[in-house]
């Protein structure tokens, strides 16, 4: 079994930052291209758009993100997302999702063996096989 830790660290809210979580959007359903993206420094892709047999219907709405917006997609094959390739055409940051997979496993390993986990080991291994 997993432990939990006793206490949690507190919860920071951090003022004067709105959070929005958008619908995901389906081949049937609405785009983002009419949400209004003028106040935002971070766009997360948190589903399954952008996996293979699960294309974006339109990325046009990343034309509309403001200079020097962070663009992440927890999606990590490919490495290059259709999201972070139109991000990086307008300019954008970009963070890959690779790192939510490395460090899951890393936490995995921990677990199951008792042991710290080889992290850049594991990360190399990921990035060879991602590449």
């Amino acid at each position: 079994p997993i432990s939990m830790p006793k206490r949690r660290p507190p919860l920071k809210i951090f003022p004067k930052i709105d959070f929005h979580v958008l619908p995901a959007t389906t081949h049937r359903g609405p785009t983002l291209d009419a949400f209004d993206f003028s106040q935002t420094h971070l766009l997360i892709n948190a589903t399954s758009l952008g996996m293979k047999n699960n294309p974006w219907p339109s990325l046009d709405f990343v034309k509309k993100l403001p200079k020097g917006t962070l663009v992440s997609d927890i999606i990590y094959n490919p490495k290059w997302t259709p999201l972070l390739k139109a991000a990086k055409k307008q300019g954008l940051k970009t963070h890959f999702g690779y790192g939510m997979l490395l460090y899951q496993g890393a936490l995995a390993f921990e677990k199951f063996t008792g042991r710290k986990a080889p992290v850049m080991a594991m990360k190399k291994a990921l990035l060879k096989r991602l590449a």
